[in-house]
């Protein structure tokens, strides 16, 4: 204690002053530049730790406080120095020195160890660098990720498609299947009127043979939808002239509208002509007016615009089409359509309309025939603005062949000949035979393939075999006629159909094929003209 007394026990000693004989010039020269010092010692502290305190993520934020620290003794020794002056408290003057040199000599201890460290901290330009290699990175990442959501949107689509063309297929085969029967049922119906219209026998009755034959059409009608849809009906490509042809359908198609509904045809002078089956196209026209029509019950106007562009697959909703194409748009001012179902208006089967008021079958016709012909359809609709459906079909550059019907006249040509008539069921074969013998055909029947063969390979007397394609055993209708024109290549086939699959790889090969149901009278004049030799040439 006595020591700690004697030590700042400073009665015996003089202030710096004195050594200054207190002369006031030589002391403010002293105080002045010691209070700036020690104030700005002071606040350099606050500034670094308000520096760390607001920047939390600095590396190394301790070192700060050791430096804060270290000035803040430095400072607080240029005040003593001034207290000093007029006080000898030396001991306390010593005590603060020890202080500011113990954290002086901490800091630099830790201060360079540490310096390696802060100079493998990165510089701004490398800084700059590394957030633009980062920039990169991320903007490389996002493309990976559009890639990848725009590969999940094609992989649902491509799902979607998948699954839309399996219930196609299943559809298409449950239904071909019906039709064959239902043509089947058609073509008795029709055959045995035919005969009652030529034979005269019901006196009186041809209003009401007319109203059958009528039900009959209605019957076909019906039964060409659903193999449309399914995708399972004969195409009969043909080249149509759009500014010739397209005045024909408007007429047409005002038949199957009301009074009420006015059509207004625009056709471009410049659009050329498709190759497409000319019956599904009218069907499909129809089928769109048709939609139209039901969506204006108090009237209104249907507009058709025909025109020729260039499409370059990069739209959706085209599916891939490319190239000149036809594009014919129909558009109605009628209730429209709602925006959450304009997408299913081309499922087979899905109605917008009452129960009872609409089969489902219409637009699904449309937007099959508008694939077969390899072209695409498309639906846009304003909820009591009206409907635009657009048909886009690829442009032939084919020109005609030929201007001629489709079959000679001669009205007045005797029919002489024997035909084998194969099909396995007893009465359409009954019916054919009546009608072709009608015409004064002679008729020799057959149940299957393997028995028309062997009538033929007999020596049995044949101008011409009419065969239905589908048929039990080993062999159906076009099996027959390969053999047949491999063995007899002189002998005419003639394959009838209500539906195969196989009914378009024997067209390929040049067969003749007549879908099912048809009129007695095609049926006599394709036989007819198969059987006349053919012209000479010049």
């Amino acid at each position: 204690m006595l020591g700690l007394q004697r030590l700042f026990n400073g009665g015996d000693l003089t202030p710096h002053g004195f050594c200054l004989l207190w002369r006031p010039e030589l002391l403010w020269l002293q105080v002045g530049p010691d209070a700036l010092i020690g104030l700005s010692y002071y606040s350099i502290p606050l500034a670094l730790a308000y520096f760390v305190w607001k920047r939390r993520d600095v590396a190394f934020g301790w070192i700060f406080w050791m430096f804060a620290a270290f000035i803040l003794g430095c400072g607080t020794t240029h005040f003593v120095e001034i207290w000093t002056l007029w006080r000898p408290d030396y001991a306390a003057q010593g005590l603060v020195k020890v202080a500011t040199a113990a954290i002086s000599v901490a800091t630099a201890i830790v201060l360079w160890p540490l310096l390696p460290q802060a100079l493998a901290l990165p510089s701004a330009s490398e800084l700059r660098q590394a957030n633009a290699a980062l920039s990169k990175e991320i903007e490389e990442r996002n493309r990976v990720v559009e890639a990848l959501q725009h590969e999940m949107v094609e992989h649902h689509r491509t799902g979607e498609t998948l699954r839309q063309s399996q219930k196609m297929e299943g559809l298409g085969q449950l239904t071909g299947g019906i039709v064959h029967d239902f043509s089947n049922l058609l073509l008795i119906l029709q055959g045995q009127l035919h005969i009652l219209r030529r034979r005269s026998l019901i006196a009186g009755s041809e209003a009401q043979i007319a109203a059958m034959e009528r039900a009959v059409a209605r019957g076909d009608a019906l039964a060409r939808r659903f193999l449309s849809f399914a995708r399972r009906q004969i195409l009969l490509p043909d080249l149509i002239e759009l500014r010739e042809e397209m005045p024909k359908l408007v007429d047409l198609l005002r038949r199957s509208l009301r009074g009420n509904i006015e059509i207004r045809l625009d056709v471009a002078p410049t659009v050329g002509r498709v190759e497409v089956d000319w019956n599904e196209f009218e069907l499909a026209l129809i089928n769109i007016a048709a939609n139209a029509r039901d969506a204006m019950p108090r009237g209104g106007i249907v507009t058709i615009n025909v025109t020729e562009e260039t499409v370059r697959g990069d739209d959706p909703a085209l599916q891939g089409l490319t190239g000149q194409v036809a594009r014919i748009s129909i558009s109605d001012n009628g209730t429209g359509v709602p925006t959450e179902l304009i997408d299913r208006i081309f499922e087979p089967f899905f109605t917008t309309k009452e129960a009872g008021k609409g089969t489902g079958l219409g637009l699904s016709q449309v937007c099959s025939f508008a694939k077969r012909a390899g072209g695409a359809v498309t639906a846009v609709s304003s909820p009591g603005r009206g409907t635009t459906i657009t048909l886009y079909l690829p442009l032939s550059t084919a020109m005609p062949l030929s201007t001629a019907p489709c079959f000679r006249d001669g009205s007045n040509d005797a029919a002489r000949g024997t035909i084998l008539l194969v099909d396995d069921n007893a009465d359409v074969a009954d019916v054919k035979a009546m009608i072709l013998r009608e015409y004064g055909y002679q008729v020799k029947l057959a149940t299957d393939a393997e028995q028309a063969l062997s009538m033929v390979s007999d020596g049995e007397p044949t101008d011409i075999v009419v065969s239905d394609i589908v048929m039990p055993g080993k062999l159906n209708g076009v099996d027959l006629a390969r053999v047949l024109r491999k063995r007899f290549p002189e002998l005419p086939v003639l394959l009838t159909t209500g539906y195969s699959a196989e009914a378009g790889h024997a067209s390929q090969e040049g067969f003749t094929i007549l879908p099912k149901p048809y009129r007695p009278e095609v049926l006599y004049r394709v036989i007819r003209d198969l059987l006349r030799p053919p012209a000479p040439a010049g």
